[in-house]
């Protein structure tokens, strides 16, 4: 038996949405002003611009990681509800290394389905959970129990959809 799902356009999608975006040293280099961090805000502003943000629609969370001691929820899904505050948001975004080379991936994974997919934080019944990943290629593992690859990790997750973006 065939089964067909009409695509939704994004306009219309009802979606629970958190960017992951590495912010380790593989990116610019330095804590010091990155063009590069600058140029990756706005791709994430352009992927948001695309979406109808709104309570009853798409939200938006958003964790910046490097080092697993340097993972921030920049915002969480129920925080910015209106575009113009999820663009505000994502544009004031610090860039911060938190002194490592390459991120650690399976962490922000770990705080976003931990801390970032929760109805306390705006995550809700029946909206897709989805995980857009912005990452330089390298990941770093601190934990032991976790797989060092991204893919193998990803599927412990139930989650709609993940997506990444290698820059």
């Amino acid at each position: 038996m065939l089964h067909c799902i009409a695509a939704i356009p994004c306009q219309f999608a009802r979606a629970d949405v958190v960017f992951l975006v590495d912010s380790s040293r593989s990116i610019c280099g330095s804590d010091s002003t990155c063009s590069s961090w600058r140029s990756l805000l706005s791709f994430v502003n352009s992927i948001v611009d695309q979406l109808n943000i709104g309570s009853d629609n798409t939200r938006i969370g958003f964790v910046r990681y490097s080092s697993a001691s340097a993972t921030n929820n920049e915002f969480y899904l129920g925080d910015n509800l209106i575009q113009s505050q999820v663009t505000t948001a994502v544009s004031g975004i610090q860039y911060s290394t938190g002194r490592a080379f390459v991120g650690d991936l399976a962490n922000a994974l770990q705080v976003a389905r931990t801390e970032q997919f929760l109805s306390t934080r705006g995550d809700r019944i029946g909206a897709a959970n989805i995980i857009i990943v912005l990452m330089n290629g390298g990941i770093t593992v601190t934990s032991s129990a976790v797989s060092p690859s991204p893919v193998v990790y990803l599927r412990r997750f139930t989650l709609s959809r993940v997506y990444t973006r290698f820059m």
